[in-house]
């Protein structure tokens, strides 16, 4: 664990922008790293992609729409978190104060 502690931010260089980006050596910056490798595989070679359910869709359009539910509240926080979905948090916030 101390080794951990004390490991250097790393560099990753996001599959869909192109963008280096310094991430720090945290459980939410490994995360993030392990996404976009997902999201980089459009030919799914590393067999982790999978369909949407309609209940993974009732949980999107409840965390657009400001609910209050525990699903909606743990995606909301993901978006947050992860640079990705930075453009995409702030458009849904200025939709919901027009």
């Amino acid at each position: 664990m101390e080794m951990v502690e004390k490991a250097d931010p790393f560099p990753y260089t996001s599959a869909i922008t192109r963008k280096i980006t310094i991430v720090p050596f945290t459980v939410e910056g490994c995360m993030e790293f392990i996404n976009t490798q997902i999201r980089a595989d459009k030919k799914d070679q590393l067999l982790l992609r999978t369909e949407m359910r309609p209940l993974d869709i009732q949980i999107i359009r409840d965390a657009a729409a400001g609910s209050d539910s525990v699903p909606a509240r743990i995606l909301n926080a993901k978006l947050a978190r992860e640079q990705i979905y930075k453009s995409l948090l702030e458009y849904v916030r200025e939709s919901r104060s027009v």
